[in-house]
C-alpha cells in the first residue's frame, strides 16, 4: 500500500511495503495525472512568495515616507540631477539591508567601478521567483543592463503622472485619485538590473503587455499606494481603467 501527497516540492510517495514499480503504465498514468496538481500548487506557492515580497516593499516604502517628509522614495540623483541609482536602493535601511546600502557610492552611477560589483548581492525580495524574464530594452543602459542575472521585474510605475514618474516628488498630498486606487509596484514583463534607477515604463497603448513578469496564469500582482496588494485579472480589463489605475492625479473614477 502506498499513498501520494503533492506539495510545492514535488510529488511524495508514501509507501509501507516496497516501492511500486512506476515504470508499468497505471504508474506512468497517475504521475501524468497528479502533474498538473503539482504544477498549480508550485504556482500558487510563488504567488504567495511575490504577494509577501510586495506587502514588506510597500511597507518599506510608507516606513520612508515617514522619515522623509512624507515624500515616497525616488532615484537617487546626481549633483546636476542625472539618475544613478534606484530607489529600491533608497529602501535598503527599512528593508533591514542597512549594511548593504552603506556599501554603496550615492555619487556613483549604478554601474560604477564601486556600485556595480554590488548587483550581485541583490535583495531576494527583488528576485524573481518564476522563471527568467527577458531584460528591458533601455535605451544608454550599457552592456550590464543585459548581461547581468541580477535583474527584478518588481518595479514602480514611471509612466507620467505614475507613482515614480521621472523628475516628480510623491507624497501623499499628490496622489489625489488615491493610494487605493494608484499601482505602486508592479510585475513588469521584462527585468531590469536591481540597483539600475529603470523602471515601469511603458509605451502608451502598450501598458497591458507590458505586464506580467512572474507569468501567474490570467494576470499578474501590484502593489497600491495604500500598501495593499492586489492579484489583477487580464480578462475584460478596460484599458483605460488601467491607464486610471498607473496614473495618481489623473482624476478618472476607478470603480472596484
Amino acid at each position: 500500500m502506498y499513498s501520494v501527497a503533492v506539495d510545492d516540492q514535488g510529488i511524495k510517495f508514501v509507501s509501507r511495503e516496497a516501492f511500486p514499480d512506476l515504470s508499468n503504465s497505471g504508474g506512468a498514468v497517475a504521475v501524468a495525472l497528479l502533474l498538473p496538481a503539482v504544477q498549480s500548487a508550485r504556482s500558487a506557492a510563488r504567488r504567495v512568495q511575490v504577494t509577501n515580497n510586495l506587502k514588506q516593499i510597500g511597507l518599506a516604502i510608507h516606513n520612508y515616507a515617514e522619515r522623509n517628509n512624507g515624500e515616497f522614495p525616488k532615484d537617487i540623483l546626481s549633483a546636476d540631477g542625472k539618475p544613478l541609482l534606484s530607489w529600491r536602493v533608497a529602501i535598503l535601511p527599512y528593508l533591514e539591508q542597512q549594511a548593504l546600502f552603506n556599501q554603496f557610492k550615492l555619487d556613483e552611477a549604478w554601474d560604477g567601478p564601486t556600485n556595480s560589483k554590488l548587483l550581485e548581492q541583490m535583495p531576494s525580495i527583488f528576485q524573481v521567483v518564476n522563471g527568467s524574464p527577458p531584460p528591458a530594452e533601455l535605451a544608454n543602459a550599457g552592456p550590464l543592463a543585459a548581461q547581468t542575472p541580477h535583474r527584478t521585474v518588481l518595479q514602480g510605475v514611471a509612466t507620467p503622472d505614475g507613482m515614480f514618474a521621472p523628475g516628480a516628488t510623491t507624497s501623499i498630498r499628490t496622489i489625489t485619485d488615491g493610494t487605493s486606487n494608484t499601482l505602486m509596484v508592479v510585475e513588469a514583463a521584462a527585468s531590469v538590473p536591481w540597483s539600475m534607477p529603470a523602471d515601469f515604463q511603458p509605451q502608451a497603448g502598450a501598458e497591458l503587455d507590458a505586464l506580467g513578469g512572474e507569468g501567474f496564469p490570467g494576470g499578474f500582482l501590484a502593489l497600491l499606494g495604500d500598501g495593499s496588494v492586489r492579484f489583477i485579472n487580464r480578462a475584460g480589463l478596460d484599458p483605460a481603467k488601467l491607464k486610471a489605475l498607473l496614473t495618481k492625479a489623473g482624476g478618472e473614477p476607478v470603480q472596484p
